[in-house]
């Protein structure tokens, strides 16, 4: 059986993701009652990270905001497996995105890596990975992207010969 095929996030679902950040969605009865979210910024900086370091949701959970204590004592709460995939799942449900989790964010990451011109030893190192194996799947992927490219251009294939 063949392991199941990676889907990346398009750049539109991600940029959805981000929008879906600004706003709360309206209420159930009444249209445009949605209100700016307080955590917009955190949420559009968890979105960006993820996209761009490929981290597991484990790893993202342990990174520390460090930051000097304000003068009104604001404590920083670290977010948790659970409450991280809450708040993809919801970002989802309002950007209209599916599958949103951290995997997908990782996936993304990696094959645009590939895709811009990374190798495939760096992007095992970036992705904690012992061995090639899974970096070889986003590497099929990405090169399936040139097969793709090459078809749609290619003489041969556009003059019908």
């Amino acid at each position: 059986m063949s392991p199941p095929v990676l889907q990346p996030y398009l750049k539109e679902e991600a940029e959805a993701l981000l929008s879906a950040c600004d706003f709360s969605r309206s209420w159930r009865t009444r249209d445009n009652t949605a209100n700016h979210r307080p955590s917009a910024d955190r949420d559009r900086a968890i979105i960006l990270t993820l996209l761009d370091t490929g981290a597991r949701a484990s790893e993202f959970v342990f990174i520390k905001f460090n930051e000097k204590k304000s003068t009104v004592g604001v404590d920083w709460e670290a977010m948790t497996r659970t409450g991280l995939y809450k708040l993809l799942a919801r970002l989802g449900q309002r950007a209209k995105v599916k599958e949103v989790d951290c995997h997908r964010f990782r996936h993304t990451s990696a094959i645009n890596f590939l895709r811009n011109g990374g190798d495939v030893f760096t992007l095992k190192g970036l992705l904690g990975h012992t061995d090639l194996e899974m970096v070889e799947r986003y590497l099929e992927l990405a090169q399936s992207d040139y097969a793709k490219a090459h078809q749609m251009v290619s003489p041969v294939d556009r003059w019908k010969l």
